[in-house]
């Protein structure tokens, strides 16, 4: 009887490690060359995150740095320098630094990211599929939430990233199988694709300690799928401003954020201060 527990406990226990693997996603350094070579993907998620101005990542990134203030020849063209890129950082104030971006082989790309100050849910969205800076248009979409929502889906984003560990994907590039809503399928449209199996989720999370990336896999379990699901059924209801439709998804949320954070390995601590309205409010 012990020996038949014991194997039963083990056999569990393998079950319950598979299923915490695959619901994770992939740590990624986000590049993906084309055929000339360039970080296709890396430039995507950047001309979203600076609205498509390669003016604002300079200036956002510190690209004049070197020559404007290192090699500054004195401390006047130094502090003439700092002065030109306060008014600049101003001019160009767009930096979204935590984005979830959803690419899709035959649609624009779109993404969700945040407002702090109005706890605004944010979309935005291509207007092409061939992304190029200071060409393509950024459509900018908010929507004010309440500050629990705001928060939890927040959370949710930052633990998908965390708990990220690196998995093998499969050839075929199989990914997302989207099901629309039986009570209203047509009403699904404007943003979500309608084909999702080639679908590509990247997460992206800016810390004090840089930048870190995580993308979806081919090798997801339900709940993994799940969670790709919701972040762009979140887009859809922001998008189109349904509320309702937003509240829709407060239970699978909820359940997402318990299963997640199981997933935390015991040396990654993360909480609430860690999240944007909290560091805001540090700073205020």
């Amino acid at each position: 009887m012990n020996r038949f527990l014991s194997v039963t406990m083990l056999a569990l226990l393998a079950i319950g490690a598979s299923a915490q693997t695959t619901d994770r996603l992939s740590a990624s350094s986000m590049l993906k060359y084309d055929l000339r070579g360039i970080e296709s993907d890396k430039e995507m998620i950047e001309i979203l995150r600076y609205e498509g101005q390669l003016e604002c990542k300079r200036w956002q990134t510190d690209y004049y740095d070197d020559k404007g203030y290192y090699g500054a020849k004195s401390a006047q063209e130094r502090d003439a320098y700092s002065e030109k890129k306060d008014a600049m950082l101003e001019k160009y104030p767009t930096n979204h630094e935590k984005l979830v971006v959803i690419k899709t082989p035959t649609d624009p790309p779109f993404a969700l990211t945040y407002d702090a100050k109005d706890t605004a849910l944010v979309v935005l969205k291509s207007n092409e599929e061939k992304m190029a800076w200071d060409k393509t248009k950024i459509k900018v979409v908010k929507m004010k939430v309440d500050a629990a929502t705001y928060d939890s889906i927040q959370m949710l984003h930052m633990l998908a990233i965390y708990t990220a560990v690196p998995m093998d994907q499969r050839i075929d590039g199989r990914l997302v199988h989207f099901v629309a809503p039986n009570r209203d399928p047509s009403a699904l449209y404007s943003l979500i694709p309608r084909e999702l199996e080639f679908v590509r989720c990247h997460f992206v999370w800016a810390d004090p300690t840089g930048d870190k990336y995580a993308k979806t896999h081919n090798c997801e379990s339900e709940t993994a799928k799940i969670l790709q699901r919701t972040f762009i059924h979140i887009c859809w209801a922001v998008y189109n401003n349904k509320p309702d439709y937003l509240d829709m998804l407060d239970d699978t949320i909820r359940l997402l954020l318990t299963q997640y954070r199981r997933l935390l390995l015991p040396d990654v601590h993360i909480d609430g201060f860690m999240l944007d309205r909290q560091r805001l409010a540090r700073q205020e």
